[in-house]
């Protein structure tokens, strides 16, 4: 979809028309065909997780397409909000998770999971020799 389609003006629209809490939580997105372009709908997620409620484009930007430097503007919007996003996840560190001891060691262990627990059947008929 190229930055001149109905589609994505459509969508950079709504995204615009979003908070940075919104563009943070889960959305779904839906395409709408009507004649020959395609609009697109957002419905973002509410606050108790239990239902989707349509974003509301604001009046001045409704049935206009946006123009290229705005396009970028709300590109470089959500960019944003993403990596801020990213950047508050990074900052509180996960501990990973102990693994509990066993009581055999760990060189027992990979022996036991390399050899396998049936011997491997061998056909009973003589290989072939080939001449050539």
């Amino acid at each position: 979809m190229g930055f001149d389609s109905w589609a994505s003006s459509s969508l950079l629209t709504i995204i615009k028309s979003m908070s940075p809490t919104m563009i943070k939580k889960r959305i779904q997105i839906s395409l709408r065909p009507k004649g020959r372009a395609c609009f697109v709908d957002v419905s973002a997620i509410t606050e108790d997780q239990s239902d989707y409620k349509r974003v509301q484009i604001k009046d001045i930007d409704l049935g206009r397409k946006l123009g290229y430097t705005e396009m970028l503007d709300v590109i470089s919007y959500f960019h944003l909000a993403q990596s801020s996003m990213q950047a508050q996840m990074a900052q509180a560190p996960v501990e990973p998770k102990q693994l509990p001891a066993s009581s055999e060691s760990s060189s027992e262990a990979l022996e036991a999971m390399a050899k396998p627990r049936r011997s491997r059947r061998k056909s009973k008929a003589p290989a072939k020799a080939t001449t050539a």
